[in-house]
């Protein structure tokens, strides 16, 4: 409980002369009460208290270049689709750099199965990641595969008729169930981007004036 917590916390600064440090929403803490008012508890606690205050505010451009420091020799084609990873995060990420640290580990271990030469295919590899990105991150908001596709199907319509992978397929992949990567190998070689037939050079001349 709040008060618990917060008498603790008088009790080692007054009584010990403990230095504390105290992270936290302050809205969170200040909106608890099951009647809707405002609790004044922490208020008067933080006047009594607290000496020092400051507000925390998140770098972006900082986390993105340790994000790429971090991950830049462990993802294929990284100069490729790092902009499809942030651009999907601010998104559909919901600001949880967690799930996204997850996810990314997740995609790096689920990569590891494809065959190289797909990966080598900037196509291929940014459909993949897009796709593979957003359907994640949704969902772990939520735990719940059949809803996000359903929400995707009707919201985004576009995305949705242009997965890569059958929608029985991608849920087993995005909840970790999925182990038929021989199977997987032979869908993705079977996948149009990589059966374009080139024109007859008589087809390209055609209409060539």
């Amino acid at each position: 409980p709040i008060i618990e917590i917060l008498g603790f916390i008088n009790s080692i600064c007054e009584n010990k002369n403990v230095k504390t440090i105290i992270i936290a929403n302050e809205d969170e803490i200040n909106y608890k009460n099951k009647s809707n008012d405002k609790n004044e508890t922490y208020k008067r606690f933080k006047e009594k208290v607290i000496g020092k205050s400051f507000i925390i505010h998140n770098d972006n451009e900082s986390y993105w270049k340790s994000f790429e420091e971090k991950y830049s020799s462990k993802l294929k084609k990284y100069e490729i689709i790092i902009n499809i990873i942030q651009s999907t995060f601010e998104r559909s990420g919901n600001k949880n750099y967690r799930n996204l640290i997850q996810t990314t580990d997740d995609y790096i271990d689920f990569t590891k199965k494809i065959k190289s030469n797909y990966l080598d295919n900037d196509e291929f590899i940014e459909r993949l990641s897009e796709q593979f990105y957003t359907l994640s991150l949704e969902y772990k908001k939520e735990h719940n595969i059949d809803s996000v596709l359903e929400s995707l199907k009707q919201d985004n319509s576009g995305f949705y008729y242009s997965l890569i992978f059958d929608t029985d397929i991608w849920k087993m992949i995005i909840t970790s169930c999925y182990n038929s990567y021989d199977e997987l190998n032979e869908l993705i070689s079977s996948l149009p981007i990589f059966n374009r037939k080139e024109d007859e050079s008589w087809q390209k001349l055609w209409h060539y004036r």
